[in-house]
Order: structure tokens, then C-alpha cells, then sequence
């Protein structure tokens, strides 16, 4: 067994490892365009207050959403007023690489953000105006300035 298996946390949440994340490999910050199946609650035993659990099509293990998924996920739904209602939306999954842990080691972490699919696309180019013709033959060399 390799040395870094003993050295992996286990979670029943969805972490960066589920996602096969490789810190050089450009898919990491492009994500996962996902839809939300399910969505739950995880109440903390220490001050009784409970996180939003989002789970996604495909995958076993839901996303803890902390403040800030939380935030987004409300930002991206502003008509939703029940968590319930959040099934069926579609969002990205990515990993932020500059996720800081409470002791504000770099550590990683996954977001949610609009799917890449329904992202603004950058606005076409007009097409240039006809070039004005120029009647060189008729130019004396002078400048009219």
C-alpha cells in the first residue's frame, strides 16, 4: 500500500480527492458541470447548527457547503426560497486551489459556480465597416491640415 493512502483523511463528504484532482492538470479548474439530485442537512453536534449538504447526479458523497458554496448557490437562485427548490439546478464544480483551512494552511478546496455551459459567452466581433475608398490617383500629396 502506497505511503500516501495512510496519510488521506477519510470523509463521508465530497472532498478534491473524490474528483481525481491533479493540481497540473488544466481539467481541475475547469470543473465538473454537475445537476443537483438531492440536497440535506448536516447538523454539528458541538453548537447544534446545521450546513447545507448538496448531492449531485453520479456522485455518492455530497458537497458540505460551507458559507461561501452556500452564498453562491443562493446568488445563482435568487427566486429560491427553500433549499428543496435547488434540485435539478445545474452548476460547476471546481477546485479553488487557494482554499485556506481554519488555521490558514493552503489546502484546497472544491466551489460551485455557473455552469460552464450557461457562462456569458464573449460577444462576437462586428464585422468592420466597409474600408472608405481611396482615390489615390486623385491625391496631389498635399495634407490638408
Amino acid at each position: 500500500m502506497a505511503l500516501s493512502d495512510y496519510t488521506r483523511k477519510a470523509s463521508e463528504f465530497l472532498t478534491i480527492n473524490d474528483l481525481g484532482y491533479d493540481r497540473d492538470a488544466p481539467r481541475a479548474m475547469q470543473g465538473f458541470d454537475l445537476i443537483i439530485a438531492r440536497v440535506d442537512q448536516f447538523q454539528f453536534r458541538e453548537d447544534n447548527h446545521a450546513k447545507l449538504v448538496v448531492y449531485f447526479e453520479g456522485k455518492e458523497k455530497g458537497l458540505l457547503c460551507n458559507y461561501t458554496n452556500a452564498t453562491i448557490l443562493q446568488k445563482m437562485n435568487p427566486t429560491v426560497k427553500d433549499e428543496a427548490e435547488l434540485v435539478g439546478t445545474r452548476c460547476n464544480l471546481y477546485v479553488d486551489p487557494s482554499v485556506q483551512d481554519p488555521n490558514g494552511k493552503i489546502v484546497g478546496g472544491l466551489r460551485v459556480r455557473m455552469p460552464q455551459s450557461a457562462a456569458p459567452k464573449a460577444a462576437k466581433k462586428s464585422p468592420k465597416p466597409a474600408e472608405a475608398e481611396t482615390d489615390l490617383a486623385a491625391y496631389d500629396g498635399t495634407s490638408p491640415f
